[in-house]
Formats: structure tokens, sequence, C-alpha cells
């Protein structure tokens, strides 16, 4: 059975950013053979931020070989990027060749676009337009000539029982526009087999332009307007339901929220880098829930989710994969392994490995390695594989150092990415963020981790609220000079993170 994600415009790309840290958390039943960015916009901040992230879980793979671990457990075998436009300055009347048009084709384009919908550059995305996205995606998107299309098909046709996830907001223009237009063109030329699952995503965010830009004459070119968020949203699922533009999903998950954070407004580019919302990590699981699916009710595909209290978010309140416990607990076990690495393990490693007389201030460390007679290289406990200390050293430490850090700020800012202009906050209790975060964005609505050596310790064993103590690190730093829960398949270095891992269970 084979995995595979599509992540369209930017609230799809955040979606597949929250799979790669499940997956992470050996929270994905099995590999993802493809994952798809489907963006107009080449230099959107969320979407590279989301590539980058794949890009370093995928290093983290290539580097370190940690046995049966559920750490890092599932495989991403390839991601790419697609944008419908070949040409830069692609607007819709080049797309269509709108001077090549005859006198009646033009009058019919005239009617249906404006001068604005059609002349408005698309590098950038849509600008919240669904049927300009519609129209250009159906011209594009070609499972037989056009990569990654192309490839996508040659591998579904291969796989026994394919299972596509696809990604997108239903109130802007890209996601709107792409998440029933693929999907079609997905059902209409792929084996009959190949089951297709969805995150519909409702309004969830909302920004406001500086007061010097609302009023006066509309502007010349497009640009996404969130009071328009709500009626593009009603009009998207009235169409939907009269067309039946879901038929071709096995099953759709229907998300939002009904307190909208505020973002700072982006017309696009390397500056539209929204923080993580718990709404995307709710679409990582329906993606899940969807993977792990044994039976379709075809009658009724639409799956939608409540929470206990409005104005809160829990760990009761996310749905169950496998038990109640299972997200919490492997969710957490991530978060302490990755501030434990940071913040203790990663700068004594490298002072160890820059000193070896300095190996005696961990015991932990004589627990794995052994330095060769001339320093020059270390061996695991068992003193079978070498591992030189040179720049490829450095290169697998750096590999799980980057990728702890991005995990731990998509949770962090998970965490506090719940703030709107009306005071109708919602209070997230996932993770006690302010012992590695900072509470105060640092740039735009991100906000950034503390120096490692400001990441309050005295908060490892609370790390997850409403658990029991689950070992300080004190503990930890105790249970790593013993040899237990060492994976016996794991190798070099891999021994070391996994037994690491396992040691920071709750």
């Amino acid at each position: 059975m084979g995995y595979y994600a599509i992540g369209i415009g930017g609230t799809g790309a955040k979606v597949l950013e929250s799979i790669v840290h499940l997956a992470a958390a050996g929270l994905m039943p099995g590999a993802i053979r493809q994952f798809i960015f489907v963006d107009s916009d080449n230099d959107n901040g969320s979407r590279t931020r989301a590539e980058n992230t794949v890009a370093h879980y995928r290093a983290c793979k290539t580097h370190l070989q940690l046995g049966d671990s559920n750490l890092l457990k599932t495989g991403i075998e390839e991601a790419k990027h697609w944008t419908p436009f070949n040409e830069p300055n692609s607007n819709l009347e080049g797309c269509f060749r709108y001077n090549m048009l005859s006198e009646t084709e033009e009058l019919l384009f005239d009617v249906l676009y404006s001068k604005a919908e059609r002349q408005t550059t698309l590098e950038k995305g849509f600008h919240a337009h669904p049927s300009i996205g519609a129209a250009v995606m159906a011209q594009a998107v070609d499972l037989n000539n056009v990569e990654p299309w192309q490839t996508l098909q040659q591998i579904i046709e291969q796989d026994q029982n394919p299972r596509i996830f696809l990604a997108g907001s239903i109130f802007g223009g890209t996601g709107a526009s792409g998440f029933p237009t693929i999907a079609k063109l997905l059902r209409d030329n792929l084996p009959e087999q190949t089951k297709l699952g969805g995150a519909l995503i409702l309004p969830y965010f909302k920004f406001i332009y500086p007061q010097a830009e609302v009023g006066g004459e509309q502007p010349a070119q497009l640009r996404a307007e969130s009071q328009h968020f709500l009626m593009n949203t009603q009009a998207a699922l009235k169409y939907y339901g009269l067309q039946h533009q879901t038929n071709s999903y096995n099953a759709v998950y229907i998300l939002g929220s009904e307190h909208p954070v505020l973002v700072d407004p982006s017309p696009g580019g390397a500056e539209q880098k929204n923080a993580p919302h718990f709404i995307e990590l709710y679409a990582a699981l329906a993606a899940i829930d969807f993977f792990e699916k044994n039976d379709f009710d075809e009658n009724n595909p639409y799956h939608l989710i409540a929470r206990a209290d409005r104005q809160q978010l829990s760990w009761a309140d996310l749905p169950s994969v496998a038990n109640g416990n299972e997200i919490q607990s492997r969710i957490g076990q991530l978060a302490r392994f990755a501030f434990a690495y940071l913040h203790i393990y990663q700068p004594t490693l490298q002072e160890i490995l820059g000193d070896e007389s300095k190996r005696n201030n961990a015991a932990w460390f004589n627990t794995f390695f052994k330095f060769s007679e001339d320093k020059q290289a270390i061996f695991d406990f068992r003193h079978k594989d070498k591992i030189v200390v040179d720049d490829n050293t450095a290169q697998k430490l750096n590999a799980i150092e980057v990728y702890c850090r991005d995990f731990l700020l998509w949770l962090a800012n998970i965490q506090v990415n719940c703030g709107n202009e009306d005071g109708n906050n919602e209070a997230v209790h996932l993770i006690q963020h302010s012992a590695f975060a900072k509470d105060e964005p640092a740039q735009g609505s991100l906000v950034d981790l503390k120096p490692v050596t400001e990441f309050e310790s005295q908060h490892f064993g609370r790390l997850i609220p409403n658990v029991r103590r689950s070992g300080s690190t004190a503990e930890l730093w105790g249970a790593m000079s013993r040899r237990n829960l060492i994976d016996p398949e794991a190798k070099g270095f891999g021994k070391f993170f996994s037994a690491l891992y396992n040691n920071c269970q709750l």
C-alpha cells in the first residue's frame, strides 16, 4: 500500500508540514511515497518552510540508522513542488492566449472575468479567486506529460492499493480551485482501486490591511480580502453540493474554527510565512485516519469533529488514531527528546568530540562510545561500528539538531497561535512552550526558540500538561548512563539517539 499527500496552496503546504511531524513521532502507518506541493507562488514562505522541514527530516533518515525506534520511523521517498505556470508574470489572458481568441470567445471571456481578473499576474497565487485557479488548474494538470504528475501516475499504476490525500482551504484561491479540480483529474485518470481522501479547510485565519489601504478606489490588481472568506466559503460549499464536486473523494474531512486567528496581510512570496495552527494538526490527523481506513462508507463520506469546550483545545480534543492517549504520548515523547537533545546532549557531544578528555564528565558517553587510540575516531559501545570524527560526523549531528528545532518551533507556534482582534482567544493546552520558546513573536506572527542555554530544564518533567510527572533531566541523564533501551538494530549514532528517544517516554 502506498501513501501520497498533495498540499494545495499555503494551507495545504502547512498540512503537509504537520504530517511530517506526526510521521517523526511514529504515527504514520507506513512510508509516504510522494509529497506534492501545488502552489503558483514559487517563493511562498509557508511552503518553503514546509519543504525545508521535509528536507531536514529526509536528511536525518539518510544519516542515521535508528533501528526499530518510532523516532523518524516513516520514510518520505520524494517531495516535489509544482506550479501551473511555466513563465514569470503569467496572467489569465496569457494562459488562454486571449489575443488569439475569436471575437465571440473574447466577448465570452470578458463576461466571465473582469479586467483585473484577466490581467493580474498570478505568480503569487490566485488572490482568493478560485474561478481563476480552477480554469488554470484544469488546463495545466497533465498526468501523462507534466511532472510530477506523470511520475505520480506511473508509481500509482504499479501500486496495488494507493491512497492519495489532498489538503487545501476552501476560502482562498489555490486551495479552493485545486481541491475539486485536481481530485477529478486524478479520479478520471488513475486506476479504479485508487482511494482519494481530502481535508477541506474552512476559514481559520483572517487579516486586516493597514488603514491607509482601506477604502478608496478599487485596486487594479486583485488581492485576497479576508472579509470575503465566509462568502467565498458559502458559495464554494453550495457549488460543491449542487455539482457533486466532492464525489471524486472516498472520504472528505471538513475542518474550521469559529475564532479565526489574526495574521499579517501579505501579497505572497517569502513574506507569507504564517505560523502553524492546530487546524493543520487536525488535518494531518485526518490524513492518518484516511490512510489507516479499511472500510469506506460511500453513503457518508463526510467527517466532522467537535470539541468539549469551544474556547479551549486540549489533548483530549484531538481525534484518536489508535487509542486515546497515543497522540499525546507520541508527540510528548518527541518533544522531550528534542528538548533534551538541544539543551543538554548536543552541546555535550560537541564538547567531547572537540576534546575527548571531556568524556569523563558524561558517563552516558562511555556507555555508547569509545575513542580510538589515536583519538581520531570513536566506536559504538560494542566496538563494531567505527564513526570517524570528521565533517560527516558534524553533518549527522546537525541534521538531527535542525529537525529538532523545526519540530519544537512547530509545536510552540501551534500553542500560541490562537489570538484575534476580538479578544475571543482560544486557549491551547498542548505543551508548556515557555520552557523552550519565546512568548512574543520575533518576526511576523511566528514565535522563535530561546537560546538552548536558556531552556528551562526544571519544566522538563511537565512539558506536557495534565500528565503524571515524567522524569527530570537529571533522571534522564542517569538512565542514559545505563545500557537499557538500546536498540541492537541501530548503528553508530543511531544507537544513542534511539536510546535517548526511548528514555524520553511519558
